[in-house]
């Protein structure tokens, strides 16, 4: 906690007295404790919205707000630590096939609007119409995001299992590929972030 403070003053410090609105010093509190935690020092990152609406006591919907709030405002090169994001949610995600598309669930509200704007750039399709955070896109649109954001080998193995699938027409097991196609992309992104998003999941991933 003495260190949450410690952090807290001075960037409040550095940006000026009353120079900072409410709204900015909530995302900032938010994001300390994302990074550092309460009096056990645990970052509270690795807890869901839900989880931590509970803990803290605030509505779910403003804690994914002031998340956001927090990514925008104070994580430096956030773009970078949207693709960590992605890749977690891919690492944590059990993909089921429906009509050729892959759903799958992104919480934090930072990489699900990153990704949605680079579906659009590329002119690709998204729906999120039957729930917010769950993401519905063609599995070869998918697939080309992939190859711009990851690793292209890993990406072509998945791609194999993806295509079994739809031959076979069975449901989706990522199981298979999920080890290798992490490591691939986890390598080619290299360190970059690591003080910024949870790899512990990834690292169990791995190996």
């Amino acid at each position: 906690m003495e260190k949450f403070k410690k952090d807290f003053l001075s960037s409040y410090l550095h940006g000026g007295m009353g120079s900072l609105s409410k709204r900015d010093i909530d995302a900032l509190v938010m994001h300390l404790l994302d990074e550092q935690g309460l009096d056990d020092g645990l970052p509270l990152k690795k807890l869901s919205n839900q989880q931590l609406s509970v803990k803290l006591r605030v509505s779910t919907a403003r804690i994914k707000s002031l998340r956001y709030e927090a990514t925008l405002k104070h994580v430096s090169n956030n773009e970078k630590v949207a693709e960590w994001r992605f890749l977690e949610v891919i690492a944590k995600s059990k993909f089921d096939s429906d009509k050729d598309k892959i759903a799958f669930i992104i919480e934090d509200a930072f990489t699900k609007n990153w990704l949605q704007g680079i579906l659009k750039d590329n002119g690709l399709v998204f729906d999120n119409s039957f729930n917010t955070e769950v993401v519905k896109v063609e599995s070869n649109d998918l697939l080309s995001v992939l190859e711009v954001l990851y690793d292209k080998k890993s990406v072509e193995t998945l791609k194999k299992r993806i295509d079994y699938v739809k031959a076979k027409k069975e449901k989706l097991s990522f199981a298979e590929v999920k080890k290798e196609f992490i490591k691939g992309a986890a390598n080619a992104l290299g360190e970059t972030a690591t003080s910024t998003v949870t790899k512990g999941l990834l690292s169990l991933i791995i190996g």
